[in-house]
């Protein structure tokens, strides 16, 4: 089941915005995108790949549940996931849940999803007493912060290799590159340029059987990042937002027939706060001079000039968990159906 919608919208509207978008060239560009599958024994894989333009404030979203039954063996995987963008923000989440009980070799209940989202506008920051083409420098903010989590419950006798793992990783990519800055020769590739900044962030946590790992890259930190870029006034500063979340959860028994139970849950939330531009803090001109009457408007007219910390409505967390619940319950009478029937 896939949604978009400012919560419940159809997916057919995703055409309908897309034709929208179509003759906007020179607009500020919204994406949302989802890859995601769900396996279980017996039964044929559940999922979707979906990437489409959205207006700003909406967002994609799904849920999809995938259960298998053999007498007193039983497998489910459940998830749901969304992502959003709006003016100066993007948001992401998931939830899955993974869990199996079998006596039979190398069985397993898995859950894969990525979910993302992205921005690409053009902020063109002009002033009264400012000549176009004259340079300046641009001291903004971008902030982006990521909640996870991850659980897993495991039976099987001594010695057995079955196991459970949650991994989950969520990421942020911010790019701006200025028009109208000359670049020094010979300019290669690995040389700081003044009119380009770029960020790449991520962090990916992994639990196995209750043995739990973390990996940032170096030097790399999530929350508020406090940036400068040198720009020309009256021409663009390409401006490109990326957020993404990503799980495997998953459920293995080893290659023996002996009884089996497991669990695995994550939850990865970018929703709360997401990855955000936090506004403008100063401007200067070519002379170092500090310029206060400014105007930093995007291709929408949006203002730059502000934090978008509060500006996106996002989704309820609680709305995800019941959405989810719900799945759980289906495949909870998936088992009570085939317990019955035996």
């Amino acid at each position: 089941m896939t949604q978009l919608s400012t919560w419940t919208s159809p997916l057919a509207m995703a055409a309908l915005v897309g034709a929208l978008f179509a003759p906007l060239a020179n607009a500020a560009q919204y994406r949302a995108a989802q890859d995601y599958v769900t396996r279980v024994p017996g039964q044929p894989d559940r999922g979707a790949v979906q990437d489409v333009a959205i207006l700003p404030g909406l967002m994609l979203s799904y849920g999809q549940g995938n259960s298998y039954r053999d007498g007193d063996q039983f497998a489910n995987a459940f998830s749901v996931g969304w992502s959003g963008a709006d003016h100066g923000r993007l948001w992401a989440g998931m939830t899955a849940d993974a869990e199996i009980s079998v006596h039979a070799p190398l069985q397993a209940a898995e859950v894969r999803s990525t979910v993302s989202s992205s921005l690409s506008d053009d902020i063109v920051i002009q002033c009264a007493t400012c000549a176009a083409g004259t340079l300046g420098w641009m001291n903004f903010r971008i902030n982006y912060e990521g909640i996870t989590s991850r659980s897993g419950q495991l039976g099987q006798p001594p010695g057995e290799l079955g196991r459970y793992t949650a991994d989950t990783s969520w990421g942020a990519n911010v790019s701006l590159q200025s028009e109208g800055v000359p670049r020094p020769p010979p300019d290669p590739p690995w040389q700081y340029t003044p009119d380009t900044v770029g960020i790449q962030y991520f962090r990916l946590e992994t639990e196995t059987n209750g043995s739990w790992s973390v990996y940032e890259p170096p030097h790399a930190t999530s929350g508020l990042q406090e940036l400068s870029i040198q720009f020309a006034f009256g021409r663009p500063i390409h401006l490109d937002l990326r957020l993404y979340a990503s799980t495997i959860t998953a459920v293995l028994s080893d290659d023996s027939s002996a009884p089996f139970t497991a669990r695995s849950r994550s939850t990865i939330d970018v929703t709360s706060t997401g990855l955000y531009w936090d506004g403008i803090t100063g401007v200067t001109d070519a002379d170092g001079g500090v310029v206060n009457a400014y105007t930093a408007f995007g291709t929408d007219g949006v203002d730059y000039r502000q934090s978008f910390l509060r500006v996106a409505v996002v989704p309820e967390p609680g709305t995800w968990a019941l959405m989810l619940a719900g799945l759980g319950a289906l495949g909870a009478l998936v088992r009570r159906r085939g317990a019955s029937s035996s």
